[in-house]
């Protein structure tokens, strides 16, 4: 292990909690929220759609139980950076880590900005296996190093990049205004031409 840094393992626990895919609070005949690795804006860390799945129709891949806070990491194409925490309980993807404990020694902010930063991305390269959806393990995931920072610094830190996300939402959502003005303009003028 490098001076300076902390494995991974040491500041946090998984969950293996899982659903045995037969009922939802009881409900057997209802649906699910089931979070799929594809419903993860690599972009910026968010789940983006959690599919309302009836019981009758869940994957055998749905069994992974989340709460509210848990880290999901994606241990399929784990460089992809399919990482971000769940805002409630839901159904997840075997293809997940579950991260529901973390250490006292490290924000779960923090955690999450780097596991999605380079360093972690090419960590997550070298201990994948696999040709066209290389995968890494838990045993391999907790292996990773992450760099030793005080909770000061560590603030900081997700300060900065969430500063820096927020700014490219307001770009992006900007840009797509701009892109949506000018297709009604162009809209405007073929209709006006007819």
């Amino acid at each position: 292990r490098a001076k300076g840094s902390w494995q991974l393992g040491d500041l946090i626990a998984l969950s293996h909690q899982q659903w045995d895919q037969k009922t939802w609070q009881g409900n057997p005949d209802g649906d699910f929220p089931y979070i799929e690795i594809g419903a993860i804006s690599v972009a910026d860390g968010e789940i983006e759609t959690i599919e309302s799945v009836p019981i009758a129709d869940a994957p055998s891949r749905a069994k992974m139980m989340v709460a509210s806070g848990d880290l999901l990491v994606s241990l399929t194409r784990p460089t992809r950076r399919a990482i971000a925490f769940a805002n409630d309980s839901a159904i997840a993807s075997t293809g997940f880590a579950v991260i529901r404990g973390f250490s006292d020694e490290v924000l779960p902010e923090y955690l999450s900005v780097i596991l999605r930063s380079e360093l972690c991305t090419y960590q997550f390269d070298q201990r994948s296996t696999g040709g066209n959806y290389p995968a890494i393990t838990e045993e391999q995931l907790l292996r990773c190093e992450i760099p030793k920072a005080s909770k000061a610094a560590q603030t900081s830190i997700v300060s900065n990049v969430s500063l820096i996300r927020a700014e490219a939402r307001k770009l992006k959502a900007d840009a797509t205004a701009a892109l949506n003005a000018a297709k009604r303009k162009i809209e405007e003028g073929l209709i006006d031409n007819k």
